[in-house]
């Protein structure tokens, strides 16, 4: 389930000019964050399709599937879109990232300069409010 948490009506953020990635963090999860301000953090697996449409499965928790990832530092945001718990950022070379839900954690989360963020939550957890005891991520719900 995916929730705006800035938003009562329950509406998707998208991460509307967010500017270049620039920022890319590794602990138990990815952050990516964008030049205006904007910050996905990723906490399951992912795939990230090049140019080619060559598809390459990344897992924050093994170093060694990062990659993929590590190539878009330095690229432009130029879309992004999320749809029944599934976040797609498209990158200006071509490049796609596509977050889908995780069966047992949050497995991405999106806040802008501005607001709550937005994330998607375990396919059988709540909504989540954005409040509460400030963690976020692979939390169980």
């Amino acid at each position: 389930m995916t929730r705006d948490t800035a938003d009562s009506t329950g509406g998707a953020m998208t991460l509307e000019r967010a500017g270049t990635l620039d920022l890319i963090g590794v602990d138990f999860r990815l952050e990516l964050g964008f030049g205006n301000g904007y910050r996905v953090q990723l906490e399951s697996e992912c795939t990230v399709t090049d140019r080619s449409g060559s598809t390459a499965v990344v897992d924050p928790d093994r170093k060694d599937s990062l990659l993929p990832v590590l190539r878009l530092f330095g690229a432009e945001l130029v879309r992004s879109s999320t749809e029944n718990g599934v976040l797609t950022l498209i990158f200006d070379g071509g490049d796609t990232l596509v977050a889908g839900p995780d069966a047992e954690f949050e497995s991405w989360q999106v806040s802008g300069p501005k607001g709550r963020p937005t994330r998607t939550e375990p396919q059988t957890g709540s909504t989540s409010t954005g409040t509460g005891t400030g963690k976020i991520g692979r939390a169980h719900v």
